[in-house]
């Protein structure tokens, strides 16, 4: 009938989610079980909470807005369907780029031929993180994802012939993944179209291979532009909010 569960995000800050099924709500049922839930992060030493409501979940919303959260950011949910749009129109995306002097490689291509592919990838997935929004924020200003978690993330990248890189001579400077890690641009070549010619060209790639579309989300504007322009349509968000934990 319900369910609740709570994790450790980073030192000290937990996410937690609870659903109750609509038939046994308006029973306490949720009060309860969010009962333990701070009773539970507080016996972790918690100093913060994270929940996350759909903006479309008006009841929700009301039941965690009156227990001392805050609206910290919202995630865009997004959806394209290749029967609705003109995919041919993405088909020259990476040429157009390479006319700018900029590759489209992917991860399986430099994961065969560069012996430092991961350092490099690394370096550049630092670098992107830069204005990236963050419902929580590390105080420290740690970088929170190491390259060995990050070479996990690659190894088990779906398809990395569909991982695609973008290089300006030697250096990474971009990539985009259909199937997960998203889309990002060193912060010294942001601005001049790389994200939305990355993205046209991965929306080709996975239409050649027979997707019929993608839903993803994100709560960066930048982001949010690109995928406006390649046709995206917006669903819903997702608010995330933030309570600060008192003993």
């Amino acid at each position: 009938m319900a369910y609740a569960t709570l994790w450790e995000l980073r030192p000290q800050r937990y996410r937690f989610d609870l659903a109750v099924r609509p038939d046994w709500q308006g029973q306490s049922i949720g009060t309860q079980l969010f009962d333990r839930i701070i009773l539970d992060a507080k016996a972790l030493g918690a100093t913060g909470l994270q929940a996350r409501v759909r903006d479309d979940k008006q009841g929700a919303f009301e039941f965690i807005s009156r227990r001392g959260f805050h609206e910290s950011h919202r995630m865009g949910a997004y959806r394209l369907d290749f029967a609705d749009a003109d995919v041919s129109d993405f088909e020259q995306a990476f040429t157009r780029l390479r006319d700018r002097g900029i590759e489209a490689t992917n991860l399986a291509t430099v994961r065969e031929h560069e012996a430092h592919y991961l350092e490099q990838f690394f370096d550049l997935y630092s670098a992107a993180r830069e204005g990236w929004p963050d419902p929580d924020p590390d105080p420290t200003g740690i970088n929170l994802v190491g390259i060995n978690e990050l070479k996990g993330w690659l190894d088990n990248a779906q398809l990395p012939e569909a991982f695609f890189i973008a290089k300006r001579a030697q250096r990474y400077v971009g990539f985009t993944s259909f199937f997960g890690i998203g889309t990002a641009v060193h912060p010294e070549y942001r601005r001049q179209g790389i994200a939305t010619l990355l993205k046209a060209g991965s929306i080709a790639d996975a239409h050649r291979l027979g997707f019929r579309g993608q839903t993803t989300s994100t709560a960066s504007p930048a982001m949010q532009k690109v995928f406006e322009t390649l046709g995206y349509v917006r669903l819903w968000s997702e608010i995330r909010l933030i309570r600060t934990m008192e003993y």
